[in-house]
């Protein structure tokens, strides 16, 4: 399990540093400029947030998933709304996150419920079985109590668009522009929940594999850091830690002076086990 857990989050942080360097730019604009990102590569100059990252660097997605989990840890997984605020504030004064626009936008807006418990019960279910039929279905039978924990919304049906986005990812399989085409045409892949979400889901049952899945993120246009950490995530624990490869890894450990493996190891010994 350690090594499943471990591919959760080596591939949050794969999918967030490779798609780190266009965020936010349209797909048009990513097209015109880099036509096909194929490994990892220093932020733009141009882009007003990737410029002051590196090769390999994650972005705010990865570093405050990390600040949670560490206030988890600290509260022995009970969660704390003010603890994990002082967490988060204390990183952001760390990084000057507000001074140097770390912050993206997705993590300036509250975080829709709905969307957030979709995607954990799809990383739930890669870390149990590597079904990507199973996990659609896993993930869709949480949608009605996903929607049920907060106020009603104007915003489209997360549980219909991954539902379309499965159907892209059938209709167009083995053409990955054709597919990353319709999906950012007929999605979105903006910083909404209502867009990012679908979008992350439908890429992780198409490509259901953590490198293709970030390199697809990366070059679909939009919210490519955060919609690559959400869909990667989903493949590292499909495949394991141990699918990845090895020099991937090394980057991200050595780009982001950071190291996985006690927080796997604490995740695999309090799982199923959190009162």
């Amino acid at each position: 399990m350690e090594n499943k857990i471990l591919g959760v989050l080596y591939g949050m942080a794969m999918g967030d540093a490779m798609g780190m360097p266009p965020e936010l730019w349209s797909r048009k604009r990513f097209l015109e400029k880099y036509k096909k990102i194929v490994d990892f590569m220093d932020g733009d100059p141009e882009n007003e947030i990737s410029y002051q990252y590196h090769r390999g660097n994650f972005t705010d997605d990865t570093s405050q998933a990390i600040t949670i989990l560490d206030s988890l840890i600290e509260t022995d997984f009970k969660p704390d709304a003010s603890n994990i605020a002082s967490h988060i504030l204390a990183w952001a004064k760390r990084e000057n996150a507000f001074e140097n626009n770390i912050l993206g936008p997705t993590s300036k807006i509250t975080l829709e419920l709905a969307g957030a418990c979709m995607v954990a019960m799809a990383v739930a279910s890669a870390l149990e079985k590597e079904d990507r039929d199973q996990m659609i279905e896993d993930v869709l039978s949480v949608e009605e109590y996903a929607m049920s924990l907060g106020a009603s919304t104007v915003s489209a049906s997360i549980g219909a668009r991954i539902r379309y986005g499965v159907e892209l990812a059938k209709t167009y399989e083995g053409n990955d522009d054709e597919f990353l085409d319709r999906l950012y045409n007929m999605m979105g892949a903006g910083v909404n929940t209502a867009d990012s979400v679908p979008c992350a889901i439908a890429i992780a049952y198409y490509s259901f594999e953590p490198r293709k899945c970030a390199l697809l993120c990366a070059n679909l246009g939009g919210d490519t850091d955060t919609i690559g950490a959400m869909a990667t995530a989903i493949c590292g624990g499909i495949k394991g830690v141990d699918h990845m490869q090895e020099a991937d890894v090394t980057l991200l450990k050595e780009a982001n002076q950071v190291d996985f493996t006690p927080y796997a190891k604490i995740i695999a010994k309090r799982r199923g086990n959190v009162k």
